[in-house]
């Protein structure tokens, strides 16, 4: 989880049930997207070492290792996306002056740029079989969705509505993507079918629900919402129903909340008692930022 709930950013872990929450990262500085890789290891952009640069940390938030070192504040790094074998990120960067996505190794060597558009290229997200990267883009002078290849080829348009469509992430299986859209008035998650047929609102109230993502066995969508009056983690089955409240963000009004799944080898116990969520303190760790 990704949050300003004690008013800085940090990354905390819970379980799948919004218990036993801790800090794993505290960023102190400003902190992008998140993502989890399929070891368990977190790639996330952070300005902590004074620019918005990328970090990859253990699956704990062990040794946060940045991987991208921009030269200033304008060579903004954000949106990184693991690779399904976990060899590789995609992300997006403003280096050249636009956004525009690259893809580099985990370690950060090797950076390519795979688009090339004046317009803004960003939220980048691997397909499961690691042959599409899927995108958003405002090349047609409106903000859709986009496919490519993983070398940037084959850059072909997904959605085509005029409202903006944003922070796309696949479904397990690669049949699906799950995306979030302001077509009906506010931020409300949509799901796609890959090859762009089948549009179906999930999520429909006066609030904004934003970061869609899938659990690993696909039958659930984590997102962000406002609709407690704080921004918080829910969760709610992939046809929209059953959206309950996990982690509430605390008393901090500042920001964003957004969760994202880890695999792990052991499976979190099932709650033995039904508690609110709580916002309450959280076991905090100060892993040592290098790079």
């Amino acid at each position: 989880i990704s949050s300003f709930r004690s008013n800085w950013p940090e990354i905390f872990s819970t379980n799948g049930y919004g218990e036993a929450s801790k800090v794993i990262v505290n960023v102190r500085g400003a902190l992008g997207a998140a993502s989890s890789g399929p070891d368990g290891r977190i790639a996330f952009a952070s300005s902590n070492k004074g620019t918005m640069d990328i970090f990859v940390a253990g699956p704990q938030g062990q040794t946060p290792t940045r991987v991208i070192k921009a030269p200033s504040m304008q060579w903004v790094n954000t949106d990184p996306s693991w690779s399904p074998d976990g060899s590789k990120v995609v992300f997006t960067s403003y280096r050249d002056g636009d956004a525009n996505i690259y893809v580099m190794n985990a370690d950060g060597s090797g950076q390519t740029q795979l688009t090339t558009t004046t317009a803004h290229d960003e939220w980048p997200s691997w397909s499961p079989n690691g042959a599409k990267i899927v995108f958003r883009s405002l090349r047609n002078g409106q903000d859709d969705l986009y496919l490519m290849d993983p070398d940037g080829q084959n850059q072909t348009r997904l959605t085509t509505h005029s409202s903006t469509e944003f922070q796309p992430t696949w479904s397990p299986d690669g049949l699906k993507i799950a995306f979030c859209s302001q077509r009906d008035g506010n931020e409300e998650i949509y799901m796609i079918n890959a090859d762009g047929t089948n549009e179906t609102r999930i999520t429909n109230n006066s609030f904004s629900d934003q970061t869609p993502e899938w659990s690993p066995d696909g039958t659930l969508l984590a997102f962000g919402s406002g609709r407690s009056g704080k921004w918080s983690i829910w969760t709610m089955n992939v046809d929209g129903t059953n959206q309950t409240l996990r982690v509430a963000q605390g008393t901090s009004n500042i920001g964003g909340a957004s969760g994202y799944w880890q695999s792990l080898s052991e499976a979190p116990t099932s709650p033995t008692t039904t508690t609110s969520p709580s916002a309450g303190a959280a076991t905090e760790v100060a892993p040592t930022f290098t790079g």
